[in-house]
């Protein structure tokens, strides 16, 4: 009963209500929490991964044979050199995905708005928040950010049945993040998570299948 005398309130963002809620705010929190889902990417200077969770419920996954599990995705292309990984709910993710494409478009074709128009129109939409270095960092509090770095740069990420150079060490290394952080699934391997590559020889973001994500699990493993 209390809710529906509240009703005008939840279309303001700095009106509260006289229980003293702000429910624009509240929604925002809500859909952020119930995502429940972490996405990084890792990157150097030659080359960049960007790696999702990814998942399925066991009715989706099991029995619903007309489903194609390669159209449940969190890595959209806005252009063949830009991707976005857009995680929430999916009607706010294609908002902005559609908005960043028609951004894109009029970038690509139209007019060429200026680098600090476009950094202030993205910085506006631009959501903070804690990193998965600076997490784990917190947990290891005898480790500070200058040894773990150094630590980092010691260890020797080349693959020795995998080649690539650049995009083989940073696809690696943001692999290694997830599991770190606890983001992958074991049990479901490389369904679990989905992974996209861009070097600056080919500046195109490429997904990786499920094999190729395989092959990369598989060296983790015996290389730890």
């Amino acid at each position: 009963m209390v809710r529906s005398n509240n009703v005008g309130y939840d279309r303001h963002i700095t009106i509260f209500s006289p229980d003293g809620k702000l429910y624009q705010l509240e929604y925002a929190l809500r859909a952020v929490k119930c995502s429940n889902l972490t996405g990084l990417a890792v990157k150097d200077d030659n080359a960049i991964a960007v790696v999702s969770q990814k998942k399925l419920s066991a009715q989706q996954g099991n029995q619903d044979v007309l489903l194609d599990q390669s159209s449940v995705t969190h890595l959209y292309h806005i252009t063949d050199e830009v991707m976005a990984l857009l995680i929430g709910f999916p009607g706010d993710c294609m908002s902005i995905l559609y908005k960043s494409r028609e951004i894109a478009l009029e970038y690509q074709y139209k007019s060429t708005p200026s680098t600090h128009t476009c950094a202030c129109s993205v910085g506006a939409k631009d959501q903070e928040g804690e990193n998965a270095l600076e997490r784990i960092l917190k947990q290891r509090e005898t480790v500070t950010l200058k040894e773990k770095v150094k630590s980092d740069l010691e260890v020797d990420t080349e693959a020795h049945h995998l080649t690539g150079g650049a995009e083989t060490r940073v696809t690696v290394e943001a692999i290694k993040a997830m599991i770190a952080i606890d983001a992958y699934d074991q049990l479901n391997g490389a369904k679990s998570i989905e992974v996209a590559i861009c070097t600056r020889d080919n500046p195109v973001f490429r997904q990786l299948s499920e094999q190729e994500i395989e092959t990369y699990l598989t060296h983790i493993a015996e290389s730890d």
